[in-house]
């Protein structure tokens, strides 16, 4: 008798999927947006600050990622963001990081332990609606001329070389807005 329980093929084929997802987690970059709709323009408040439009950035390329405080997966990813805002200085990218629904004092709480650099601004009604935002995180590139290109739903390690090489190529050609 084999006193080893051997998985049964399906079994052993999720713990593969599952091994390899985890293993390509850090790799994932973005989704192309279907359609590449015009992003729509909105006013939203800076934490502690001014009003943004995201019209007044045209010309540039803009990461939107809504996100939340009570989203755990979100609190994670903020550091790494931070970090591919910093190495992606001076290169024609935005990021605005919208806190969807009311955040407070948590907003600032979070902020202390983790500072960023990038605009934190705020959509307390949740007027994005047209953003199509089903889950947090998720993240939108607009490109130059306003239009939504690619999205990233779930969360994702922004300073990795794949995505650093993806959005510098992404940048750099002439095509992509």
């Amino acid at each position: 008798m084999n006193p080893f329980k051997i998985p049964l093929p399906g079994t052993l084929l999720a713990c593969l999927l599952l091994m390899t997802s985890q293993a390509t987690a850090a790799e994932r970059t973005m989704d192309p947006e279907s359609g590449r709709p015009m992003a729509g323009d909105f006013v939203l408040e800076r934490w502690k600050g001014d009003d943004i439009r995201l019209e007044d950035l045209r010309g540039q390329w803009v990461l939107v990622s809504f996100w939340a405080t009570w989203c755990s997966p979100c609190l994670k990813e903020m550091p790494t963001m931070e970090r591919l805002y910093q190495d992606m200085a001076g290169e024609e990218l935005e990021i605005l990081a919208i806190h969807a629904g009311p955040g407070g004092d948590k907003i600032g709480e979070f902020l202390e332990q983790v500072p960023v650099s990038f605009p934190i601004l705020v959509d307390e009604d949740l007027s994005l609606g047209g953003w199509e935002v089903m889950a947090l995180p998720t993240a939108v590139l607009v490109d130059p001329t306003g239009r939504r290109v690619y999205r990233a739903v779930g969360p994702r390690e922004w300073d990795t070389p794949a995505m650093k090489a993806f959005l510098r190529d992404l940048m750099a050609t002439s095509d992509a807005g």
